[in-house]
């Protein structure tokens, strides 16, 4: 079911303080604040639509990006409710982001991934140095379970410093994530192509 206060639930998270100090760049990436303000935009004028729809999405999934598509699915319309659903929101509008940039005969999926989980990961760092982790206590076990775990760790040594990602880390990133069950189960590789087409608008 396509959903107002979803949509606009993303636009307020993307232009929240925290998404807007987001600044990195990882294998063929750069996201930055200005980045969600063009994935703000396209929601805002309906080129990216928000369907509220538990049944398609897997049970280990929280929310998905379709670039084909140009729609986010999620399970609630309460997305500004707890830190973990504004984060998702932030890992989601990065898949858009590099959605937004079009084509890439460098785009794959592993490295799409990996800038989604150290962005997600740059956010609940910066919201976490002004404000307690809303006293959700899955947070603490989320940190420490790959590929978490290894996002964490890239994003607390560029929040303040070099916002570029070391080739290493970055490898290191894509391998915890291909090694992970929901994307073993999927069958992704280092080499698996994502296709990043642009937004067309409705």
């Amino acid at each position: 079911m396509r959903s107002e206060m979803a949509r606009f639930a993303c636009i307020q998270i993307l232009n929240s303080q925290a998404a807007q100090s987001i600044n990195f760049a990882i294998g063929p990436y750069r996201i930055t604040g200005a980045s969600y303000l063009k994935v703000a935009a396209a929601l805002l004028t309906g080129d990216i639509a928000v369907d509220v729809n538990p049944s398609r999405l897997k049970p280990d999934q929280g929310a998905m990006y379709l670039p084909g598509e140009n729609e986010f699915v999620v399970r609630t319309a309460a997305l500004t409710a707890t830190l973990v659903q504004r984060m998702t929101v932030v890992h989601e509008s990065t898949h858009a982001a590099i959605d937004i940039q079009g084509f890439r005969y460098d785009d794959t999926w592993s490295d799409n991934e990996a800038a989604a989980y150290v962005a997600g990961a740059l956010y609940m760092y910066k919201t976490s140095l002004s404000s307690i982790w809303d006293g959700d206590t899955s947070i603490d076990l989320m940190t420490r379970v790959e590929p978490w775990a290894t996002a964490f760790r890239i994003a607390a040594s560029i929040s303040s410093g070099n916002p570029n990602v070391p080739a290493k880390d970055a490898i290191d990133l894509r391998a915890k994530i291909k090694g992970s069950q929901p994307y073993k189960r999927l069958g992704m590789t280092f080499g698996t192509r994502l296709l990043s087409d642009g937004i067309r608008r409705r």
